[in-house]
């Protein structure tokens, strides 16, 4: 009657859905990409983060993940917060440590465990900030 017992399938065996974006969608991105990147060189330390955060974002969307952990990293650093940003950066962190997992290098998996450890300190910290 609710399913209980019912056998599910198993999803975490199931590749994730490589993105793919239209030319139209890779265009508009990339020129976004560059309008940010002038207005990071001609921006002074406000709003940083937000740029940071917005190229981390775009260059996620278009599966460049090196860049985008790159530049949401820099966000972090300018300004801590917990927004879109934040939520991109830890999935970006579980997709290298599932990867590194798969590849058996102990390293990597190690290295993106610490950095998800790092992400979840950051969560518990602003909530408990907040709540004073």
């Amino acid at each position: 009657m609710f399913g209980f017992l019912k056998h599910k399938k198993n999803l975490s065996k199931q590749e994730p859905r490589a993105r793919s974006l239209s030319t139209a969608k890779k265009a508009a991105l990339l020129q976004h990409i560059e309008q940010l990147k002038s207005q990071l060189e001609q921006s002074t330390t406000t709003g940083l983060a937000e740029i940071y955060e917005r190229l981390g974002c775009d260059y996620e969307q278009l599966g460049e993940t090196s860049l985008a952990i790159e530049y949401l990293e820099k966000s972090q650093r300018s300004k801590k917060s917990l927004g879109k940003g934040y939520k991109v950066l830890l999935n970006l962190y579980n997709q290298e440590r599932v990867k590194a997992a798969k590849e058996k290098d102990e390293a990597t998996l190690q290295y993106y465990l610490n950095k998800l450890d790092e992400l979840l300190t950051l969560s518990k910290e602003m909530t408990r900030g907040a709540q004073k």
